[in-house]
């Protein structure tokens, strides 16, 4: 019977299972971030575009 595997001695799976819940913690923290970023910037565009639409439809108003 040949191993499938003959290198390899030991698997520590409780230290494999960590490192994975890290890389994901990790990957969970930057892409909420990347979310967080990109609604401040849609909220901050909206208010913009909000005000200049009032602007423009009390310039109308005005005759």
């Amino acid at each position: 019977m040949v191993r499938a595997r003959p290198n390899q001695q030991r698997v520590d799976f409780d230290a494999d299972v960590r490192r994975l819940h890290d890389a994901a913690w990790m990957l969970y923290a930057g892409c909420s971030g990347v979310l967080d970023a990109h609604a401040e910037n849609q909220a901050e565009y909206y208010a913009e575009y909000d005000a200049e639409c009032e602007a423009e439809m009390r310039s109308a108003m005005d005759y």
